[in-house]
Order: structure tokens, then C-alpha cells, then sequence
């Protein structure tokens, strides 16, 4: 089996969080992952879907603003249906 090419190193996936103003928990609550997650990527293996969105983020830092809105949403409807 051919070994997948690394979008996003650990330390790239750190700085990048730190360049757009986030920390491991809230771009866990961002992304609907849990922050043991998070910290597995910050300190191992990013998935590549999760490294697509970052960098996508990192291009177009605006866009932080839409994912958090869409995830206070999220989050509202939920609290809601309970």
C-alpha cells in the first residue's frame, strides 16, 4: 500500500491555529471534534480533511468568522431540541 502524502506537519498544524487566533479548543468546538482529538493532532497526525480546512481558513482568514457562526447555530439548535 502507497503511504499518503502529509498535507500539514504537527508544528504547521500548531502555527497555523496560533496565526489564526485559535486555540486547540475552540477549533475543536469549530470542527465538532473532541479536544482529546485536537491534541492528538497538535502533537502527532493531522488528518488531510482537517489540514484542507485549516489551510482553506489560512487563505481566506474571514471565513473564521462564517465557521464559528454556523457552529454557534449548531450549537443553539441543540441546546433547543433538549
Amino acid at each position: 500500500m502507497q503511504e499518503r502524502e502529509v498535507m500539514m506537519t504537527a508544528a504547521e498544524f500548531r502555527q497555523s491555529l496560533a496565526d489564526l487566533g485559535l486555540g486547540q479548543v475552540e477549533f475543536g468546538k469549530l470542527t465538532g471534534t473532541s479536544p482529546r482529538t485536537v491534541r492528538f493532532w497538535v502533537a502527532s497526525k493531522i488528518p488531510n480533511v482537517a489540514a484542507v480546512l485549516v489551510r482553506l481558513l489560512l487563505a481566506r482568514p474571514e471565513l473564521v468568522a462564517v465557521v464559528k457562526e454556523m457552529s454557534e447555530r449548531k450549537e443553539s439548535r441543540e441546546r433547543k431540541d433538549c
